[in-house]
Order: C-alpha cells, then sequence, then structure tokens
C-alpha cells in the first residue's frame, strides 16, 4: 500500500470517525493509520502548498473582495463602523 493511500485512509479516517483513530492508535493500532508526526507533516506541506497557490494566482484577493460589502454590513448591525 503506497503512502498516499494510507495518508488519504487516515483524513477519511479522522474526518468520518475520529474516536475510532484515536482509540485504535492509543491502543497500539498504527498499521491501519499514518503515524501521527507523519500525518502532521504531510498535512502541513499539503496546507503550504494550497496557501502558496492561492496567493500566488489572487484568489484570496478576489474572495476578501467579494466579502467586503457581507463584512462592513455585518460590522454595523453590531455597532462598529467601517474604520474600526
Amino acid at each position: 500500500m503506497g503512502s498516499e493511500n494510507v495518508f488519504i485512509k487516515t483524513c477519511f479516517a479522522l474526518f468520518n470517525y475520529p474516536e475510532k483513530v484515536i482509540d485504535g492508535y492509543i491502543n497500539g493500532r498504527r498499521v491501519n493509520y499514518m503515524d501521527a508526526m507523519r500525518y502532521l507533516l504531510v498535512a502541513l506541506f499539503v496546507t503550504g502548498l494550497h496557501t502558496f497557490f492561492l496567493k500566488n494566482t489572487n484568489v484570496i484577493d478576489f474572495m476578501m473582495a467579494a466579502q467586503r460589502p457581507a463584512t462592513i454590513e455585518a460590522y454595523q448591525q453590531i455597532g462598529m463602523g467601517e474604520e474600526k
């Protein structure tokens, strides 16, 4: 089984039934899933690539510009002006 399959299997399991993964890991069933440190490193790497892609393609700027009117309205509803 390739490491990419183990990572995907671990992600799927952590999102669908995290208690089963955590209990299994604590009780010594580490064969089924990627070890915690390696999972953390791969997840951080994937997050970094995702952030790098979003930042360098200006996707975040477009998202922020689209969200700005709703954000200003929400702040005004709670009594904060645009200047704050």
